[in-house]
């Protein structure tokens, strides 16, 4: 071999590796589908592996060889920036433009999500302290129908197609009222109160995400398992009364992120929260008892409206 082609030859054997690293492939399926893809491994007489797109999400994806009529390697070629591969590769365009392409957004591995959390009872929105021998002033029942706090959250995908994932989740829920005002036995004075109730929960929840043609909607279907803690305490001139208890709410609903960045996004979230308290611990001016409450108990159905940011980590 004459030495001078060497070189030659070497920067070819160059060339065409860059060319691979940075071009797309082009899969033409028996049923005439036409598949923009990165190839990841070819068995022959097998199948083919390869990565692509859909709705903002890179999937792997493997079929039988037969499933294909033509392939044909390195058909989109684009040139590669900063060696990134051309399958993510950022175009230059504005802002606008990327948010309609699929390859702007990171990969969806993780996600970390901080809400504001606004809880709403459905039910008897009244204290423990309502157990058929009081009964709180009309007017008053209202103040304890609402409680206000945040929700953290963190979730991982489970799977190649990234759609589902398992998160575990953390909240508190607070109201306080002064002047709580409730009726004891027929033609008892009315009492009053300072009060303030605390929902805490601590749970893990699955989530399975729509796909959407756009790659910044972003729909979540979720149900869960909370282990919650609940607190009330009753104060008054020399009075006080303290109730604890726990228990286990299922909880299910949606939650719909806007992406509006690479890797943060903004979104809306909607739980039905149900779940029965049977016992209590009470402490009234320093008399401690545990108390079983009848029937099924203190009822905790409520809904949960979230708003937050989220961060998406990613490839």
């Amino acid at each position: 071999m004459n030495l001078n082609t060497i070189p030659k030859l070497v920067f070819i054997v160059l060339s065409l590796i860059a060319t691979r690293t940075s071009a797309q492939d082009l899969l033409l399926t028996t049923s005439n589908d036409s598949i923009q893809c990165k190839i990841i491994e070819i068995k022959q007489n097998d199948s083919i592996e390869y990565i692509y797109f859909k709705g903002g999400i890179k999937k792997a994806e493997k079929l039988n060889m037969n499933s294909f009529l033509k392939i044909v390697p390195n058909f989109y070629i684009v040139k590669s920036q900063n060696k990134v591969d051309s399958i993510i590769n950022n175009q230059n365009t504005n802002y606008f433009q990327k948010l309609k392409e699929k390859t702007f957004f990171k990969d969806n591995n993780n996600r970390i999500s901080l809400d504001y959390l606004y809880s709403a009872r459905v039910r008897e929105p009244s204290l423990l302290i309502y157990n058929g021998k009081t009964k709180v002033v009309e007017k008053d029942k209202l103040q304890f129908t609402e409680l206000q706090g945040y929700q953290l959250e963190f979730s991982l995908s489970i799977n190649r197609d990234k759609n589902l994932f398992l998160g575990v989740i953390v909240s508190n829920l607070t109201n306080e009222v002064k002047n709580y005002k409730i009726v004891g036995l027929p033609n008892a004075p009315i009492q009053q109160y300072d009060a303030s109730n605390q929902i805490s929960s601590l749970g893990i929840k699955g989530m399975y995400l729509f796909q959407s043609k756009r790659a910044y909607n972003n729909l979540f279907i979720i149900l869960g398992l909370n282990k919650t803690f609940y607190k009330e305490e009753l104060y008054a001139t020399n009075f006080y009364t303290v109730y604890t208890s726990n228990t286990y709410s299922p909880f299910g609903g949606f939650n719909y992120d806007f992406r509006f960045h690479k890797n943060l996004a903004v979104g809306l979230g909607l739980l039905f929260e149900a779940g029965f308290i049977k016992e209590i611990d009470s402490n009234k001016s320093g008399t401690k008892a545990t108390l079983t409450l009848d029937g099924n108990g203190y009822d905790l159905f409520r809904l949960n409206y979230s708003a937050g940011l989220k961060y998406y980590l990613g490839k």
